[in-house]
């Protein structure tokens, strides 16, 4: 029976085990349930113990099998239902809506979004995957790295989402220089001129020294259009409880200097499929994971971000076809970063 996987059932644990009978979820406390675990190891390494159904604990009992089972078949357990509401047959609406989205602020044509984050964390792929989605098709317009300790991003660069043949969403989306752990390859002032609309887009980072506000490329005066309307961190859901605190200090300071300005804010939770197998297996299962839901509270108490502005999603970064599920998760953040940042210049 080589490659057959092979389960063992032990029953009546609760007619054996008094402690078990009593509750439920002594059930791997229990000395005596463990050494009958151990005899039955002898024939199998994977088990499974159920209760002795009774009529006033199916649903009890049932939750239990289905978490157990979760667990040893997909990797990870689950809540009962979804814990964030998603319709998964929502993208073409999800589409239009962005299409036909317009900044309440009639100075302000596109809404201008800034990406942050540590280098490797995917800032890069999510611009290239939210260009997929309207491309139907994988695009790598966006220079990204693989597993890398170096920034691939360069300069300060602007991309606009194109959402037709001849038209882009009203909005702009920068990639700024990655966080390294090592050396910074930026000055930490550019980041607050780019806040506040003082770095062209081109901008060329250097280490040494900032954008001089008396450099001709400095825009002295920006219009409201040109100001970063919402700052969105972009982590890993694989990395976020590696992060050293150096690297969290530096983007907690992002922030706070977002904070000042009224800037709101966001967090993009990338490589969700590969910090859960379940996930991985079926992309509809990322809000049920409670590995991701985990991910996400860690994410929320490193960076004080409340878990309304936190959004898993799946970047493309080594499929060749679009997916449409990957896609509802793409365009779902980008909505709910939309309406951040038109908030924002609506009482700006």
């Amino acid at each position: 029976m080589a490659g057959i996987s092979q389960v063992i059932i032990v029953t009546k644990i609760d007619e054996f085990c008094p402690l078990v009978n009593k509750d439920l979820k002594n059930v791997y406390k229990s000395k005596k349930i463990k050494d009958k675990m151990k005899e039955c190891s002898d024939f199998l390494n994977t088990i499974l113990l159920l209760k002795k159904f009774h009529i006033h604990q199916v649903k009890e009992t049932m939750s239990f099998i289905v978490n157990k089972w979760n667990k040893w078949w997909y990797g990870a357990e689950f809540f009962p239902n979804d814990w964030r509401a998603v319709n998964w047959d929502s993208k073409s609406k999800l589409e239009d809506s962005l299409r036909t989205f317009t900044p309440s602020n009639p100075d302000v044509k596109k809404l201008q979004i800034l990406l942050y984050g540590p280098v490797g964390a995917g800032k890069s792929t999510f611009i290239n995957s939210l260009l997929s989605v309207f491309q139907n098709r994988v695009v790598s317009k966006v220079k990204a790295a693989a597993a890398s300790s170096t920034s691939c991003t360069k300069t300060y660069k602007g991309f606009d989402i194109k959402c037709s043949p001849s038209g882009t969403l009203p909005l702009t989306i920068f990639d700024f220089m990655g966080l390294e752990e090592s050396t910074e390859k930026f000055h930490p002032d550019d980041l607050k001129n780019a806040l506040r609309g003082h770095l062209p887009n081109g901008y060329e980072f250097t280490p040494d020294k900032p954008l001089s506000s008396n450099d001709n490329r400095y825009i002295k005066n920006p219009s409201e259009g040109e100001e970063t309307h919402c700052l969105v961190c972009v982590v890993s859901a694989n990395s976020v409880s590696l992060m050293t605190d150096a690297v969290i200090g530096r983007m907690k300071i992002a922030l706070e200097e977002a904070n000042k300005l009224g800037i709101p804010e966001a967090v993009i939770l990338t490589m969700n499929d590969q910090a859960c197998p379940a996930v991985k297996y079926d992309v509809k299962n990322i809000y049920r994971s409670k590995t991701i839901k985990a991910k996400m509270e860690e994410c929320s108490n490193r960076l004080q971000v409340p878990m309304t502005c936190i959004f898993p999603v799946i970047n493309y970064h080594e499929e060749i076809t679009t997916n449409n599920d990957t896609d509802v998760l793409l365009l779902l953040a980008l909505k709910q970063i939309a309406h951040l940042a038109n908030d924002y210049v609506e009482i700006a």
